[in-house]
């Protein structure tokens, strides 16, 4: 058993104090969970769950969720790692009369991230940092003769991923020896390739990067965080958006908008494999960049089931609980290699653009869940991009 969870917990106990903490859930993460806080000398109270078979886990209690209501809020943390139904367990607590994030916290597969703060009107979701923008800034923002990278991707490359040194901040520790770099780091949990294209057009461009760095592919397998028919248009922005449009009226009485009965998404576009959608988005990214003067380089990342990692026990419960969880994971299983080998063929024929699926064949600790990897996974990362980077960064 690997403690991979251990950095995160750290900044999801804050509050706690001296409280006691009750687990909600019985599944595989939770049990995890459980694990790395008996390392880290942490013991919790009991358990929580309404639909577990067992009156007891690792000798703890299984009790229903409503034995919540017997106990002082301000007593308790209950931390809540399940696979799904989150929002159910979240409007449960609620009703329970305990404060999100002051009497308990809800975590998915993959441990802490900071919470997206903003409803963007272009990406449907950001986090804005506390220096007012949806990106993380490693060194000074103020030196113009610094070269600017910026980073782009998904929750493999969000800043604050698992509460671990990411491999943008890595990337940024390693270059900087070297050179006078700043980096903006605008990964994002969540976001599709498409979401990269639309921040770099709208936000990047602003900040004049000297080189823009995509990492990803995860997301992009199988389309399953954007929406098919229209690419640009993220899942949750369309629950949003469907969320309006059975509200009335949508928009003011004025004299223009009296009409307005339905969200409209743009053209729908022919459905086209997911390594193409992924290719195409790239290949817009990379136009856009040249046509600013700005280098661009993309990278496929690694993806489990591609390559030969070595994976620790529980992530592999983890993996076999994830994809019994969701129907939609275990056709992504099947649709990776298709991906990635279709990925492949256009890596191949673009100097900018390259595979990073096998960087972790045969090294230990680099995943501690189905995507998201370890510091040390990160720092792999990092340094192979570096690799890839170098001879441009020497031309500045």
């Amino acid at each position: 058993m690997k403690y991979y969870y251990v950095k995160s917990l750290e900044k999801i106990l804050e509050p706690v104090q001296k409280r006691k903490i009750i687990l909600y859930g019985t599944e595989p993460i939770a049990q995890v969970i459980y694990h790395n806080l008996a390392y880290m000398g942490k013991e919790i109270s009991y358990f929580v769950d309404d639909e577990c078979m067992e009156d007891s886990l690792f000798g703890k209690e299984v009790r229903n969720p409503l034995e919540l209501l017997y106990e002082n809020k301000d007593d308790i943390y209950v931390i809540c790692f399940t696979m799904k139904n989150h929002g159910q367990v979240y409007s449960r607590l609620l009703q329970y009369g305990l404060e999100f994030e002051k009497e308990f916290a809800i975590y998915n597969i993959g441990g802490y991230m900071q919470k997206f703060n903003a409803v963007d009107s272009l990406l449907g979701f950001t986090r804005i940092y506390e220096n007012e923008l949806n990106f993380q800034v490693y060194g000074d923002p103020q030196d113009e003769k610094a070269i600017r990278i910026m980073t782009l991707g998904g929750s493999t490359s969000d800043p604050t991923m698992g509460n671990v040194r990411t491999w943008p901040e890595q990337l940024y520790e390693e270059i900087s020896k070297k050179y006078n770099v700043v980096v903006y780091s605008g990964g994002i949990g969540g976001y599709s390739i498409h979401q990269e294209f639309l921040k770099f057009m709208r936000d990047g461009l602003a900040i004049h990067p000297n080189i823009v760095i995509s990492f990803d592919g995860y997301n992009d397998i199988a389309y399953q965080v954007s929406m098919e028919e229209y690419p640009y248009l993220h899942r949750y922005q369309k629950k949003f958006y469907d969320f309006m449009e059975t509200r009335t009226p949508m928009a003011p009485d004025t004299l223009d908008m009296r009409a307005v009965n339905k969200i409209a998404h743009g053209m729908e576009c022919p459905q086209i494999p997911d390594y193409e959608n992924w290719y195409e988005a790239a290949r817009n990214i990379y136009a856009l960049a040249k046509e600013h003067g700005i280098h661009y380089f993309s990278f496929l990342q690694p993806i489990q089931g591609i390559g030969r990692p070595i994976l620790d026990d529980s992530v592999l419960e983890l993996k076999k609980s994830y994809l019994s969880a969701y129907n939609r994971e275990a056709s992504l299983l099947e649709k990776t290699s298709d991906f990635v080998n279709g990925c492949r063929k256009y890596i191949e024929k673009n100097d900018y653009m390259t595979d990073l699926t096998d960087i972790f064949d045969d090294e230990e600790d680099v995943f501690y869940d189905v995507c998201h990897s370890t510091e040390k996974g990160h720092q792999i990362i990092a340094k192979n991009i570096l690799k890839k980077i170098t001879s441009t960064l020497e031309e500045y």
